[in-house]
């Protein structure tokens, strides 16, 4: 009943495609069930449950960033002088 409130559209005659939407479907239906309840076994943070929708966005964006370099900045703490060429 709820993975059929966000469908993944795909138009597919491969049933291999079918079963793979579905699969991923219906994980993140899991995985947003698992994710309400134990937010509210977690005191002080009821309030700020993600509906299905945004929870896919998130994990879906997560996913893009998957091996990725995190850009930060690097300070050098000295700085560094030339070797002299012999």
């Amino acid at each position: 009943m709820l993975a059929a409130l966000y469908r993944i559209e795909h138009k597919s005659r491969k049933w291999t495609r079918r079963i793979f939407f579905w699969i991923i479907s219906t994980a993140m239906t899991n995985a947003w069930q698992l994710y309400k309840r134990d937010r509210k076994e977690m005191p002080g943070t009821c309030t700020d449950t993600m509906d299905l929708l945004s929870f896919t966005c998130q994990v879906s964006q997560s996913l893009c960033l998957v091996n990725k370099p995190i850009a930060t900045s690097r300070s050098h703490s000295r700085a560094s002088s030339p070797t002299p060429a012999k």
